[in-house]
């Protein structure tokens, strides 16, 4: 079991109140890959502005 520790994560599980534990695997991934494609393109467009 994957202990999650990405703190945007956290929050976002947190503001959807998700108990990430009771997730099934797949959709934990589906979530985890959702989020970082977002993160990734956030990140992009914020050093891209600097």
């Amino acid at each position: 079991m994957k202990k999650l520790t990405n703190p945007m994560l956290i929050a976002l599980y947190k503001s959807y109140q998700i108990n990430y534990e009771s997730l099934a695997t797949d959709m934990k991934n589906r979530i985890r890959t959702q989020a970082n494609r977002i993160y990734k393109k956030n990140l992009v467009i914020e050093i891209g502005m600097h």
